[in-house]
């Protein structure tokens, strides 16, 4: 079993059902409330794990209820939580708002996520040395995500950066990236592009690192490969979209796990957005992410 250590963030995630998104300045009625365990880095764990990887996640939670329930809800989805933290800040928070397209929007209270520090990479380089890939997001310190892909470049391990939310952040992240798999927003601001993705040449790039392998997800369009100096889309599966909040995770999880048995960056691609595919027809975070013997079933249908 390949095993895969997940450095990011853990969230209890409020989320509120609406019509529509509010505008701005506009006050709406809600649905209906739930609560739902997350966190970007907490997602993606529970789905690389859903994949049948061995996976670890290193994070951190408050010392309150919140905290307790996200690390129990990892050990339910069979992700090893021994590197997991826990401080005096509060757990990690994140309100979503989800409309009925399925759209959403996302406020994020750090909280105990920033208490990651480049010493917990450092006292733990001997046990990284086990995985196979590190994954991490900008939902926790960048110092702790350059530290980590150091040492994982130095190893020969596979690094994965999910660039959400988008940030002002250390460029010298990218030279020890394998994987940059931004969405379309977190695209355009990483390279301060406006011009249609199609358009997109190598020079309007300028990407230093030049072994890096940008993938960039878009919704409903599907997911775009440089390759071969331009943008190629991988067309998304039709399906009834209610709920988009993990879509992104779920494909990381399924991508991750793919390409580290492939190797084939087309069938990484085609099989996380077929993990995407089933996961925004279901509600909430974690628990709409599909096991990976239901994506086989379900596109056997």
């Amino acid at each position: 079993m390949k095993k895969v250590l997940v450095i990011g963030s853990l969230n209890m995630d409020i989320v509120i059902n609406v019509n529509k998104l509010p505008k701005e300045g506009q006050t709406i009625y809600g649905n209906n409330i739930s609560y739902f365990c997350g966190g970007k880095g907490a997602n993606q764990a529970v789905a690389l794990s859903k994949m049948n990887l061995e996976t670890y996640m290193m994070g951190c939670v408050g010392n309150d209820d919140n905290g307790d329930k996200l690390i129990n809800s990892l050990k339910e989805n069979n992700v090893n939580t021994s590197m997991i933290k826990k401080c005096n800040n509060p757990t990690g928070l994140a309100s979503i708002y989800v409309s009925e397209d399925g759209s959403n929007n996302i406020v994020i209270i750090k909280g105990a996520n920033y208490n990651n520090t480049v010493d917990d990479i450092i006292k733990n380089k001997d046990f990284i040395k086990s995985f196979e890939a590190i994954v991490c997001q900008f939902e926790i310190p960048q110092d702790v995500i350059l530290s980590a892909f150091k040492i994982a470049k130095e190893l020969k391990i596979k690094t994965f950066l999910n660039p959400a939310p988008i940030i002002k952040y250390d460029e010298e992240i990218l030279n020890y990236t394998d994987y940059l798999i931004p969405n379309e927003t977190e695209f355009e601001e990483l390279f301060k592009i406006k011009k249609p993705i199609q358009k997109i040449s190598e020079n309007d790039l300028n990407l230093k690192n030049k072994n890096i392998n940008l993938i960039v997800t878009y919704g409903s369009k599907g997911v775009y490969l440089w390759k071969n100096n331009k943008f190629n889309l991988f067309e998304s599966r039709k399906v009834n979209a209610i709920d988009t909040t993990a879509a992104g995770d779920s494909f990381i999880g399924g991508f991750v796990s793919n390409i580290l048995s492939s190797n084939n960056i087309d069938e990484a691609i085609n099989f996380g957005i077929d993990v995407a595919s089933i996961a925004v027809t279901r509600k909430g975070a974690q628990q709409s992410i599909p096991s990976y013997q239901e994506v086989l079933d379900f596109y056997k249908k």
